[in-house]
C-alpha cells in the first residue's frame, strides 16, 4: 500500500524495478492516487503524470479503479492470476469521501482513537478538531 505522494522517492522506484528484475509475479501494490500528500497537491511537488505509463515502464501490470469502491477493489484484488509481471492498482480516490467537510480537502488528517469509538479530524490550518461519534454514524466515513 502506497499513498501517490509516497512514489515521489526513489525507494518506490528502486524496489519496483528489483521486483520486475526478480520477476515477482505474485506482486500487488495499491496506489492510493489522490493527488494529495502531507502538506499540498503532489502536482505541486513533483509532477508523477503519465502515472500509469511510469509504471508500465517499470514492466508492471497496470489496473486502474475507482478506489472508493469496495466492491471495484475487492474484485480486482480476486482477479490477480493472470498478471505475468508485477501489478500495481491505482486506486484513483477522493480524500475524505463521504464527510463533506474533507472532501479533497488536504488540511484535514484523520486521526482515529485509541477506543475505535470516536474519530478526531485534525484541521492543520485553523488548529481545530471535530469528534465524529462512530457509533452513531455506523462505519468510520470515506
Amino acid at each position: 500500500m502506497l499513498g501517490d505522494g509516497e512514489c515521489e522517492e526513489g525507494s518506490v522506484w528502486e524496489a519496483a524495478l528489483f521486483a520486475n528484475h526478480f520477476h515477482l509475479e505474485n506482486l500487488v501494490a495499491i496506489v492510493d492516487h489522490n493527488h494529495m500528500q502531507s502538506l499540498d497537491n503532489c502536482e505541486n511537488t513533483l509532477k508523477l503524470e503519465d502515472f500509469v505509463a511510469k509504471w508500465r515502464s517499470f514492466n508492471w501490470e497496470v489496473r486502474e479503479i475507482n478506489g472508493n469502491d469496495h466492491d471495484d477493489l475487492r474484485a480486482t484484488l480476486k482477479d490477480t492470476s493472470t498478471a505475468h509481471h508485477p501489478m500495481v492498482v491505482i486506486a484513483n480516490t477522493t480524500k475524505g469521501k463521504g464527510v463533506s467537510f474533507m472532501e479533497n480537502d488536504i488540511k484535514n488528517i484523520p486521526i482515529e482513537t485509541k477506543d475505535n469509538n470516536t474519530y478526531m479530524i485534525s484541521d492543520t490550518t485553523n488548529n481545530l478538531i471535530t469528534i465524529l461519534d462512530i457509533p452513531a454514524l455506523g462505519k468510520i466515513p470515506g
